[in-house]
């Protein structure tokens, strides 16, 4: 862990180096624009590493916005602000006012989708038994993290075919449902654990595929 905070840090120290000397290097005058941009960029770092030092500090804590791991929200907004950031910062290509306002909205909506992620109902407690999540929700996102894990293509396809039909699935909770809901969550960690042998992931989805239809059935039943 202490050898990943150090890569982490090294990586971001050096990236934000080289974005701040591209600015400094190629932008014709300092003005107003191009500190403002200067700042936006380096509050994105800012942001960005202290967001994700957090998560290697929590690793039995996986969060999530609407399925999205959190580490792919940062890496979206520090793009977006690095992006936006050098094209105003280098070619002052707008007002100051306009300039100012375009990365302030990417700082607020990054902001607000992060603390979503970390204190909605889409923080998923891994192994815990008691989350508050809903069943087929809390698969949903647990798929959305397997699918990520895998290498290959084909076996990444299948596995977003059942993300969708988790997040489509009946969300009835029922005493009944416990057994072919305990039945799904260990194909699922099992899929976790083979997810880039692809032999033996396909067969892991493809009963995970049944099961969920078949918990469907059992929830229509119920209703019954």
């Amino acid at each position: 862990m202490n050898n990943n905070k150090g890569a982490f840090i090294l990586g971001n120290v050096i990236v934000l180096a080289v974005i701040l000397t591209i600015c400094f290097m190629l932008s014709p005058e300092y003005t107003q624009l191009f500190y403002c941009s200067i700042a936006f960029i380096t509050a994105a770092f800012v942001i960005e590493f202290c967001v994700n030092i957090l998560l290697l500090s929590e690793e039995s804590i996986k969060h999530y916005f609407f399925g999205l791991p959190l580490l792919y929200v940062t890496a979206v907004y520090i793009t977006a602000a690095s992006v936006a950031g050098i094209i105003f910062a280098v070619f002052l290509c707008s007002s100051f006012k306009a300039g100012f306002i375009i990365q302030l909205i990417i700082l607020a909506v990054s902001v607000v989708c992060i603390i979503i992620a970390f204190t909605g109902k889409e923080a998923l407690v891994a192994g815990d038994e008691n989350t508050k999540t809903g069943t087929m929700r809390s698969l949903a996102a647990r798929l959305g993290a397997i699918e990520n894990m895998a290498k290959d293509r084909n076996v990444r396809a299948k596995i977003h075919s059942i993300y969708e039909m988790a997040k489509m699935a009946n969300p009835m909770e029922n005493t009944e449902l416990s057994v072919i809901d305990s039945n799904i969550a260990e194909k699922t960690e099992a899929l976790a654990e083979v997810v880039n042998n692809k032999v033996i992931a396909e067969g892991t989805i493809s009963d995970i595929k049944d099961l969920i239809n078949q918990r469907n059935s059992m929830c229509k039943s119920i209703k019954i």
